[in-house]
């Protein structure tokens, strides 16, 4: 039986996953999708950024990116983890006011 702590775990790892796949382009196929990556991308610190970027956007490995980067693979992978969950918050948070802006203006 899987814990509290776990599930949330699994539930944050699940939508980590999908940010992912989206910014690879294997799942953000409309234009206000990929917007709202780019647009929380811009609220990440630049080295998280740019982590983010290189990964998913130029497909560097671990290794290249530390490489580029002048860092250990260690921080590469430290600072993906932050990044993708700050980016997931990010988006979680503009999905809900989205549609509450959505919904109040059908009011």
């Amino acid at each position: 039986m899987m814990g509290a702590k776990a599930a949330r775990n699994r539930k944050a790892d699940d939508e980590v996953e999908y940010l992912a796949a989206a910014m690879r382009g294997e799942s953000a196929s409309s234009v206000d999708d990929r917007d709202a990556i780019i647009r929380a991308l811009l609220t990440l610190p630049p080295r998280q950024r740019a982590v983010i970027v290189l990964r998913y956007y130029e497909d560097l490995s671990e290794l290249e990116i530390a490489a580029v980067m002048g860092t250990s693979p260690g921080t590469v992978k430290s600072q993906s983890a932050r990044a993708l969950r700050r980016l997931a918050e990010v988006l979680v948070a503009t999905s809900a006011v989205m549609q509450a802006t959505n919904g109040a203006a059908h009011d």
